[in-house]
């Protein structure tokens, strides 16, 4: 699974919340997963 693939389907399970959260979430996963890629972890590792 890719990251865009991973954040496409958390966004889905969170549907039900309201938007302004979803989007906190999704922010905050993207600049997980984009700092770890930085330390040099791969895709795959991170998801």
């Amino acid at each position: 699974m890719t990251k865009n693939e991973y954040l496409y389907n958390l966004k889905s399970e969170l549907s039900g919340l309201p938007e302004t959260d979803i989007a906190e979430i999704l922010r905050d996963q993207d600049e997980y997963i984009c700092e770890a890629l930085r330390s040099g972890r791969n895709e795959s590792e991170i998801i």
